[in-house]
């Protein structure tokens, strides 16, 4: 595991929660700061519908370590 500064770091995490099969995922595409707010936009994939996919528990997240402005 990385070693985190959070002296000059912060720590965005984003998390889907359990699906019942695979083709999700969920990922951070853009971080913007203000002077009290921390803006994330993100961008989450399924699978299309009728998409034969694997019937397996995943948990899709995402994380990053953006540096304090």
């Amino acid at each position: 595991m990385p070693e985190v500064d959070f002296k000059s770091n912060i720590v965005v995490a984003v998390f889907m929660g359990e699906k019942k099969t695979v083709g999700y995922g969920i990922c951070i595409s853009k971080i913007e700061e203000s002077a009290n707010n921390i803006y994330v936009e993100l961008e989450e994939t399924q699978p299309s519908g009728g998409a034969d996919v694997a019937q397996r528990l995943t948990q899709p997240y995402h994380i990053v370590v953006v540096g304090k402005e």
